[in-house]
């Protein structure tokens, strides 16, 4: 009887360590199994932030875009403003002395010499500022 004890605690102590190992085993996957959803929610978590990161840098970008955009068509503004300005600015009014030539002209100091004093207006074209002569309309300046 002692000898049937003896192996029936023996098994009693081999099933209970069976059963620690078991429950030791089932702690440890239940553990890695949280580590993992704890990665993946931070694995998404990391996703989410960069999607909104990339999504305001792109809000980012389509503003200064749109900002240089109206920039660039207030410039284009002020510079035909200026333009109209200077055409307003030249004597219309002598017409005596224009020379209309080609716009498919090549040798555009060739067709304004064509005409009537050739020599004057040689002299003319050498000038710095060729805006300035009375009876020249805008369209001679933009050559």
């Amino acid at each position: 009887e002692a000898r049937i004890a003896a192996e029936e605690a023996r098994l009693a102590e081999e099933a209970q360590l069976a059963e620690e190992a078991r429950l030791a085993e089932e702690a440890r996957l239940a553990e890695e199994a949280r580590i993992a959803a704890e990665e993946a929610r931070l694995a998404e978590e990391a996703q989410i932030a960069e999607e909104v990161r990339l999504a305001e840098e792109a809000q980012i970008s389509a503003k200064e875009a749109r900002i240089a955009e109206e920039a660039r068509l207030a410039e284009e503004a002020r510079i035909a403003e200026e333009a109209r300005k200077a055409a307003e600015s030249f004597n219309i009014e002598d017409d005596e002395d224009d020379i209309f030539f080609d716009d498919d002209t090549e040798d555009w100091e060739a067709s304004i010499l064509a005409g009537p004093d050739s020599r004057k207006k040689l002299n003319w074209l050498k000038k710095p500022d060729l805006r300035r002569k009375p009876g020249w309309r805008k369209r001679h300046v933009l050559l």
